[in-house]
């Protein structure tokens, strides 16, 4: 576990703290759409429900997510690193990549990443090394802020013998710097 905490620290100092960018570079476009390059540094927040897929409604619990997202990309892939807490006092912290996709003032942020998750009295996902992929969506304000509704799976691909699985829903808000 102690390697999850240096290893969140190092990203964390690594990512160089810049004044929020006018604009965002542009990697690709066709039309209106385009796949952005450098751009701001986000600080997103999401409030939502952990585990609330059919099978499991009645295991379901709130959650919270704190997520700091590079804007210094490489290309149009840039890092990520948060932690995803729930109310059965199960956590999963986690570190990976992310890209973002605009459509005039939409935003589609899809985020691949790998961490360890501590179940608490949640569920077990079968054990601590997890993967999350996420979907959001989101709209974008002239400040740059944006509201969103994110949908993400947890799951460890198989390493371990269990392998249940765990969907999430937020609501997000991110804050540009």
């Amino acid at each position: 576990m102690k390697f999850i905490y240096v290893t969140l620290v190092l990203i964390l100092v690594g990512l160089p703290l810049q004044a929020a960018a006018d604009d965002p570079q542009v990697f690709y476009g066709i039309g209106n759409w385009q796949l952005l390059g450098a751009e701001s540094h986000y600080l997103d927040l999401g409030i939502g429900v952990f585990d609330f897929t059919e099978n499991n409604r009645g295991d379901a619990s709130g959650a919270a997510r704190l997520e700091l997202r590079g804007g210094k990309k490489l290309g149009f892939i840039g890092p990520a690193i948060g932690l995803l807490a729930n109310t059965d006092g199960g956590w999963f912290g986690y570190a990976g990549l992310y890209a973002d996709i605009a459509y005039k003032n939409l935003r589609i942020t899809p985020l691949l990443s790998a961490g360890g998750y501590e179940e608490g009295d949640g569920k077990d996902l079968g054990g601590t090394f997890q993967f999350r992929s996420v979907l959001n969506l989101s709209w974008q304000f002239a400040n740059r802020s944006r509201l969103g509704l994110q949908v993400a799976h947890i799951s460890n691909a198989d390493l371990h013998r269990h392998n249940p699985g765990a969907e999430d829903v937020l609501i997000t808000f991110a804050w540009p710097f």
